[in-house]
């Protein structure tokens, strides 16, 4: 099993259970729990999962850490485009931001 197939199963599985330690992973995964601790680095490291003594968890602290990444990335450009717009936020009343066509 490759390394992507592996960290997808992973998430799969904690999305489902909420949390699961290194034993059940590696048991269920077919792996070692080496396999399993080295697996569980990236995700973590990329807030997709937490990882515990023992294991790995989801939960809110990892959307509220996904939400700060999305909001603190590209603040130039964000501050650019406010200068640029004059600070109005007025939208055409019909408009669609991710098409950003009016409906």
């Amino acid at each position: 099993m490759h390394r992507a197939d592996r960290a997808g199963r992973i998430l799969s599985h904690l999305t489902e259970a909420g949390s699961a330690d290194v034993h059940a992973l590696s048991e269920l995964l077919e792996v070692s729990a080496a396999t399993i601790r080295r697996g569980l680095r990236e995700p973590h490291d990329r807030g997709l999962l937490r990882r515990t003594r023992g294991g790995a968890s989801t939960g809110m602290v990892n959307l509220e850490r996904l939400l700060r990444r999305s909001t603190e990335r590209r603040q130039e450009e964000k501050r650019w485009i406010g200068r640029r717009s004059g600070g109005s936020a007025a939208r055409p009343p019909n408009w669609c931001p991710r098409a950003r066509w009016s409906v």
